[in-house]
């Protein structure tokens, strides 16, 4: 027998939001960390939709005040620690080399933001304790305390840190992703989402297709999507259109919005084709950090409408 979650999900939902404006003040700090950590701006906002979704459910388990940044920004570097062991269980989280920088001056580290074009050449250890103390200014005591290290160990890693970044601080990153064909099935999704024929639009789609509004609501099966999503964007009152571009290394479809003043990206969608049909599609609607990222990068302007639904 099927168990309906309703009577559950409604006041989650209440209690998702009232979490959502108590860290409110916290997310764009949190998400330049990620972008950090991760060097990718989609990294950075699937990063941040991780954290979110542990700590809050994470809450429950606590007896003490919590200081919202701290504890958003330890989640943050043990989710990135834990999917670095995934993906490369047999490299170290740190190394053990003997620090000899001479850090009694901060010519080293005047220009900051400079330096993290190369934070990728840290282990994971010794990158979030770098950017916990040199760039969000967390005391080392704080980060020894948000990452079970002794205040000694997070000082010597910072050192390591220093040794390594100063000697690579004239490298660029010089990586450049292959661009790729359009998938047919992309492009049949521009054309129907661009005269807005919904009927052409969803037969795109398996029938238990996933949209997911990323941090914000997930829908399954096509009819969900006709009845929300869909619908809401039907009623719309100003004209939207798709192109489909690649930032940052990814395809993605961005869809801007006409209001009689200024045409401006508002959303974008990436869909997963997989054996000619969508199985899935991730909207970035309520994800004003990464929409800002991306405008930025095409050179286009940007509206954004906050982190949830009904955001004031």
């Amino acid at each position: 027998m099927t168990e309906l979650m309703d009577p559950l999900s409604d006041p989650a939902r209440e209690l998702r939001r009232e979490f959502d404006e108590r860290i409110a003040p916290h997310r764009e700090g949190l998400w330049r960390y990620c972008l950090k950590l991760t060097g990718n701006p989609w990294d950075a906002e699937d990063l941040v939709q991780e954290t979110l979704l542990k700590a809050f459910g994470r809450l429950s388990f606590y007896w003490q005040p919590l200081n919202l940044r701290a504890y958003l920004f330890r989640m943050a570097s043990n989710a990135w620690i834990d999917a670095w062991r995934r993906v490369r269980p047999t490299e170290p989280l740190d190394t053990h080399e003997p620090a000899t920088l001479d850090t009694a001056g901060d010519d080293a580290f005047a220009a900051r933001d400079a330096l993290r074009v190369v934070v990728d050449a840290l282990p994971p250890r010794q990158r979030v304790v770098f950017l916990l103390t040199e760039a969000f200014d967390f005391a080392a005591a704080d980060v020894a305390g948000m990452l079970g290290m002794s205040e000694g160990a997070v000082k010597a890693a910072r050192q390591r840190a220093r040794v390594t970044l100063a000697a690579r601080a004239s490298e660029g990153d010089t990586r450049a992703g292959a661009r790729r064909e359009p998938d047919p099935v992309v492009e049949r999704y521009l054309d129907a989402f661009n005269r807005r024929d919904v009927e052409a639009l969803t037969a795109l789609f398996a029938e238990d297709a996933v949209n997911e509004i990323v941090g914000s609501a997930d829908e399954i099966g096509v009819e969900v999507m006709r009845r929300n999503s869909l619908a809401e964007w039907l009623a719309e009152p100003h004209p939207h259109r798709a192109e489909r571009h690649e930032v940052f290394g990814r395809e993605v479809l961005l869809v801007f919005e006409d209001n009689g003043l200024e045409e401006a990206l508002v959303w974008m969608v990436a869909p997963r084709v997989e054996e000619g049909v969508i199985r899935a599609q991730r909207i970035y609607c309520f994800n004003p950090e990464l929409l800002t990222a991306v405008a930025a990068e095409v050179g286009v302007p940007v509206r954004t409408r906050g982190h949830w639904y009904g955001q004031p």
